[in-house]
C-alpha cells in the first residue's frame, strides 16, 4: 500500500525510537547511580521523609523498565525467528515488529515500571509504619 521508500523511512524512525528509548533508560540509570550519595546523605538528616526510599524506588523502577523492555523485544524476536520454520516460503513483513519495538514496548515497559515502583514504594512505606506500630 505504501511505497518502499516511505516504509523504509518509517522503519528507520521506529528503530531510532527504540534505540533512543534504550539510551534514555541507560542515561537515567547512570544519573540515578550518580545521585545515590546525595540520597544517602539526605537520609541522614533528621527529617521525617527519607530520600533513600525515593532513590531506591527510582533505581528499581528503571531496572524493571530495562528488564521488561528487553524481555518484550526478545519474545517478539523469538516469534520472528520461529515464523520461517512454520512456512519457509513466506517472506514475513516485519512492520508489526518495528511498531511494537518502537512504540508499544516502551509504553508497556514504562507502565510495568511505574506499577513496580509504586509497589516497592508502598511496601517500604507500609513496612516503616508497621515497624512504628510494633515499637
Amino acid at each position: 500500500m505504501l511505497g518502499s521508500t516511505f516504509q523504509t523511512t518509517i522503519k528507520n524512525l521506529l528503530v531510532s525510537l527504540q534505540y533512543a528509548f534504550q539510551n534514555l533508560i541507560e542515561a537515567t540509570m547512570l544519573l540515578l547511580a550518580a545521585l545515590g550519595p546525595l540520597a544517602v546523605g539526605g537520609s541522614l538528616l533528621p527529617v521525617a521523609a527519607k530520600a533513600i526510599f525515593a532513590w531506591i524506588t527510582g533505581f528499581l523502577s528503571m531496572g524493571i523498565a530495562k528488564i521488561s523492555f528487553n524481555l518484550i523485544v526478545v519474545l517478539n524476536a523469538n516469534v520472528i525467528m520461529g515464523a520461517p520454520a512454520q512456512d519457509g516460503s513466506l517472506d514475513p513483513d516485519l512492520m508489526w515488529f518495528f511498531m511494537f519495538v518502537g512504540i508499544l514496548a516502551p509504553i508497556l515497559s514504562l507502565a510495568l515500571a511505574g506499577a513496580g515502583g509504586f509497589a516497592v514504594f508502598s511496601a517500604i512505606s507500609n513496612t516503616s509504619s508497621w515497624v512504628k506500630d510494633k515499637i
